[in-house]
């Protein structure tokens, strides 16, 4: 799931970052103490989302950060249950 789950990720978020998109993604998981995990659980994975709706906040406001934050859990949701 982890990797699939991170593909879906990472192409989600490339409109907001554009290229560092795998750059950002790795920042905030080192940032939380799960960079080189090889398996998130769903539990991690929202922390995650919540990591990168706290950057979107910083960059573009909190209404664009709660839809890119929503969008985030919908995919986790959408993975989790497919993995399930």
């Amino acid at each position: 799931m982890t990797t699939d789950l991170d593909s879906a990720i990472e192409e989600y978020l490339r409109m907001m970052f554009g290229d560092m998109v795998r750059a950002t993604i790795k920042m905030q998981k080192k940032k939380l103490g799960l960079n080189g995990k090889s398996d998130l659980s769903r539990d991690e994975y929202l922390k995650l989302a919540d990591e990168i709706r706290k950057v979107c906040v910083g960059m573009s406001g909190e209404e664009f950060a709660a839809k890119i934050y929503d969008g985030l859990i919908k995919i986790i949701e959408k993975k989790s249950n497919q993995a399930s």
